[in-house]
This record gives C-alpha cells, structure tokens and sequence, in this order.
C-alpha cells in the first residue's frame, strides 16, 4: 500500500493521524522537503524524513499531538551534535518540518428526517460534515431523501462506542413525546456529547421538569442545548437549520 493510499484508508476509516512534512532544510540532511511520515494511533509509522534522532523526536511531538488535539506547528532541527542544542548526529545541515494533525470530518446524527433535518443535511453536505439519519418513518429516512447519510435506522443506536463516535446529536423528530424519550435513551446509554434539542425555552422548562422526575442526572442536562443552535432570529426552515449547523461547525472549530 503507497503512502498516499494509507492517507486514504484513515481518512475513510474515519481514524485521525498527523502528516508530518520536511518544508525546508539547509545543509547536509538526511530527506529532502516533501518527504513525508504518517503517525496515528496504533503507533503504526508509515514513510519517512530521514530517520534516527530526527525521526524519533517528530515522532514524539506527532503523538503528542493525537494525544493532546494540538494546532499544526512547525519545528527547526539541527542535526550536529558539535552545535547548541543540536541532535547527536553529524549530518551538519539543519531540517524545518511542518506537523499536523488530521481529523475525520465532524459525524453526526440527524434523528428526525423532516423539513429541518433535510435542511441541516443539505448544509452538511456543503460543508463535508458526515451524518446519519434516524426516523421511524420509513418515507423520510429514505435514500432518495437522504442519499449521502451513511447510515439510514429507525431508531438510536444502543451501543454506547457507537453512539459516542458522533460528535453531537440533534433531536427534532415529529413527536415530542419521541423527542423525551430520545433523550432516556442517549442518557440510559451513556452518550456523553452535546444534544441539540429543537424547540422553544417553554418545551425545556417542561423536559426538564419530567427529565429531573425521572431521576437523570444533573450532568447529563447539562449536555442538552434547547433552545438549540446560534442565537439568531430564525422563522423559515432553512434558518433554523443554518442556526444549527453554524453552532456545530462553532463548537467543532474549538475542539
């Protein structure tokens, strides 16, 4: 499997990684700029930029970089033992590599395929968001309505690995009894995530005041956001869609 290929396979998988790129060198080095390497969670190391002491050192800021969600950064190396600060190699030259990290698009589920959730799928797919869809009603979960959902179900998924592989969830499904028991559900199965819940502040009152009768913790309300999405003046459909996703796409770009 090339190098580019690897790229690919993480990127469908969904597995986040860091690309690491020589952009600059001066002197005797061991790569030139455009050698590459790829670090990603298995410790697996795919390509190159020269080896030893350098490579073992990128290697180190790559894993801490997966460990900690770092911004890209660029780091100077110089390879000469003889020189202040320099690696214990006698190359001479010294390298610049540029080190980031590259995570899966956002992934989320749209329970409710009604007029909103069509809306918030089309921005999603402007935006290169990935999303499932789930609607007991067969005629609005299907693929001729959601063609680029991954995923079409009747209902929330149960197991807790999948259901926290979504970085937020949006209940606005045509029932609002569905609506409260999406959310028993999200919290019996220790979903862990934001919760964009459709509806007004006299809708969360009411939740909240059966959410608390139901003895679910404190913690968990505190994950749900209704009235949800950016607060902005919304009336039509494609508003409050984009209300929603611009809150997403917010709280994705802070992650």
């Amino acid at each position: 499997m090339s190098f580019y290929e690897k790229q690919l396979e993480l990127i469908q998988n969904r597995i986040p990684f860091v690309l690491c790129t020589i952009i600059d060198r001066k002197g005797s080095v061991p790569a030139k700029p455009g050698s590459k390497m790829l670090v990603h969670g298995s410790g697996e190391i795919v390509g190159t930029i020269g080896g030893a002491e350098l490579e073992w050192n990128v290697i180190q800021s790559a894993r801490e970089m997966l460990a900690e969600n770092l911004p890209p950064q660029i780091k100077d190396f110089t390879l000469f033992y003889k020189k202040e600060d320099g690696m214990d190699l006698a190359c001479g030259g010294t390298v610049s590599v540029f080190i980031e990290l590259v995570l899966p698009a956002p992934h989320l589920l749209i329970c409710g395929g009604g007029h909103i959730g069509l809306s918030l799928s089309k921005i999603f797919d402007l935006l290169g968001y990935t999303y499932d869809l789930c609607d007991e009603r067969e005629d609005f979960r299907s693929k001729n309505r959601f063609p680029k959902a991954l995923k079409l179900s009747e209902s929330l998924p149960s197991d807790p690995s999948r259901l926290n592989s979504y970085l937020c969830m949006i209940i606005l499904t045509h029932s609002q009894e569905n609506d409260y028991l999406n959310l028993l559900h999200l919290q019996k199965n220790h979903y862990q995530g934001p919760i964009l819940l459709i509806g007004s502040k006299a809708k969360w009152k009411d939740f909240s005041k059966r959410l608390e009768s139901d003895k679910v913790p404190q913690e968990f309300l505190k994950q749900i956001h209704c009235p949800a999405g950016l607060p902005m003046k919304t009336s039509s459909v494609p508003e409050i869609a984009l209300s929603l996703a611009g809150w997403i796409a917010d709280f994705y770009n802070q992650k």
